[in-house]
């Protein structure tokens, strides 16, 4: 990561980064099927923690804490390499050749989230109100991240930032579970 981040992406070459590690180009690729999932690895983690704490959301549970308690599990999921996570993000956040495969992470995020609220709610998944609420805490998600891009980072005041925002969003949505029209 520190390589990307110095010298840029796209000036980077997998030679050099397999180089960096001390492993072959082959081995390289048996780790990584692309430059960009280097960057991407600690995200899809946080997906995969995401995923897990929303499959496993008791259902007395209310929907928007499980939300909360998931996207919470979701950033408790990269402290082991938080530094490099956080790195990961300012790439893609800050050079659109590795963020060109952000949509497909955020369509996942946003999918998972839409698929647990409408499955809550007992309306499809092409509904929108599930769509709008699993939008809006990614907006809020998002926000919070960018906000820090650049200052210096306690990650643990991120997150409870984050987490706050996100409870107002949620007290203010929370009707939109009523809805199914």
């Amino acid at each position: 990561m520190a390589l990307l981040l110095e010298r840029g992406f796209d000036h980077v070459s997998v030679a050099e980064l397999a180089a960096a590690a001390g492993i072959s180009r082959a081995t390289f690729f048996r780790y990584f099927p692309t430059k960009a999932d280097v960057v991407w690895r600690g995200f899809d983690r946080a997906l995969d923690a995401m995923e897990q704490a929303l499959e496993q959301a008791p259902e007395q549970l209310d929907t928007m804490a499980a939300i909360r308690e998931a996207i919470d599990e979701s950033f408790l999921a990269t402290a082991p390499h938080r530094d490099v996570w956080w790195q990961s993000f300012m790439l893609v956040n800050a050079q659109r050749s590795v963020g060109g495969e952000s949509h497909d992470r955020w369509a996942r995020w946003t999918d998972l989230v839409t698929r647990f609220v409408a499955g809550r709610m007992g309306v499809p998944e092409g509904h929108a109100v599930p769509a709008a609420i699993a939008w809006a805490h990614l907006g809020i998600y998002l926000a919070t991240l960018r906000a820090w891009a650049g200052q210096p980072m306690d990650a643990d005041q991120m997150q409870a930032q984050a987490l706050s925002s996100i409870d107002l969003v949620a007290a203010e949505m929370a009707g939109l579970l009523e809805f199914t029209d």
